[in-house]
């Protein structure tokens, strides 16, 4: 049964590490109470994005090391420094880099997390079905041809449907985007292991929360080719990373900045020499690349809807049997739309488009 005091949270400097605002003086981590501060204020929100660690490097100078071989080092840095170490993991290209770099580094894995939707899936018509097939055609074969070479870890298989059943959100209450940055409400629910999965549980409720991590991939670098290239962080790429306890981000970690720099660097060779803007570092396409970004522009324009194909599938499926389900969500999503300030809505409607992404400062790589 859900308690709202086993809500399992970041130790304060993990969190920092993923990204916050300044708005003035204060420092916020959730993106729509930084936007009604700068209602209020009058001063731009900064995001701020391990800037005194990327700040210190020289993006400019090749790093010659070969990338996955950077990739198994920052394997074996994590498992230095954690006691447990999870792996959310699905079966796609980014999860799959990250466990074949175990692999290959001889690195052991304590907990590997499968998260889905299966008995939501049972009920959903064949021509809708857009969710969870990574999981089940690719990631428990891969687990499975894998498991001797990272240590035999436990494999735990989570279905967030319970959370759904159990009406999760309602309990939370009113304002729960307030305690995490995506307004995805499957992206809430799958969040819900940590509510739910009693192994799990177990396993970190009997830790320090320094001693374990949650490791997940998916972010890349985003490239402004004007005049001399930089790169940014944007934080629509990385604030739904906000609200996984103890997340530690594989590839772009202030921990081994060398990993994003040597990804820019990938990127911009690959684009300026074979024009393949869908280069991709890890075997999927790139859809992230923004070669075209004014480097004078303060945002980012073209945003992720807040509902991706994935949510609309199960969101239809909750509306269908839960219809009340998502009442605290209809609340939230309208008091965002009546009190921000339409021109941060990717599509100057309704937030449900998105919010404008807002970069980090630049860093130059090209001279």
């Amino acid at each position: 049964m859900f308690n709202i005091d086993q809500k399992v949270w970041h130790n304060a400097e993990m969190r920092d590490k993923l990204g916050y605002y300044l708005v003035g003086e204060k420092k916020i981590y959730n993106k729509i109470d930084a936007l009604t501060e700068f209602q209020l204020s009058h001063s731009f929100p900064q995001y701020i994005f391990n800037d005194d660690v990327f700040s210190k490097h020289d993006h400019c100078r090749p790093i010659e090391r070969n990338i996955f071989e950077l990739y198994k080092e920052r394997a074996k840095q994590l498992r230095d420094k954690y006691k447990t170490i999870v792996l959310s993991y699905s079966g796609g290209s980014d999860s799959d880099t990250i466990l074949k770099a175990f692999s290959e580094a001889k690195v052991s894995i304590d907990v590997i997390l499968l998260i889905h939707g299966r008995q939501f899936e049972d009920f959903t018509p064949a021509d809708k079905k857009k969710t969870f097939n990574e999981i089940y055609k690719l990631a428990i074969p891969k687990i499975n041809s894998t498991l001797d070479a990272i240590g035999k870890p436990t494999v735990l298989s989570y279905d967030m449907t319970q959370a759904i059943h159990d009406d999760l959100m309602n309990k939370v209450g009113e304002n729960w985007s307030r305690e995490q940055n995506s307004l995805d409400p499957t992206v809430f629910y799958m969040t819900s292991a940590f509510y739910y999965e009693k192994d799990l549980l177990k396993l970190i409720n009997e830790q320090d929360k320094d001693t374990w991590c949650f490791i997940r991939g998916g972010e890349k670098p985003f490239l402004d080719l004007q005049d001399n290239a930089s790169s940014y962080f944007i934080d629509e790429k990385y604030k739904d990373h906000t609200h996984w306890p103890n997340c530690e981000l594989f590839f772009t970690t202030a921990d081994m900045p060398e990993i994003h720099i040597k990804q820019e660097q990938i990127l911009y060779s690959n684009i300026s020499e074979h024009g393949d803007n869908n280069f991709d570092l890890t075997s999927i396409h790139n859809k992230g690349i923004r070669e075209d970004l004014d480097k004078t522009q303060i945002f980012w324009h073209k945003g992720p809807s807040i509902i991706s194909p994935k949510s609309n599938t199960i969101i239809d499926q909750i509306n269908t049997d839960f219809p009340n389900n998502l009442d605290h969500w209809r609340k939230d999503i309208q008091r965002i739309n009546c009190t921000i300030d339409k021109r941060w809505f990717d599509n100057n409607e309704t937030v449900h488009g998105g919010t404008v992404g807002i970069k980090s400062r630049g860093y130059r790589f090209n001279g």
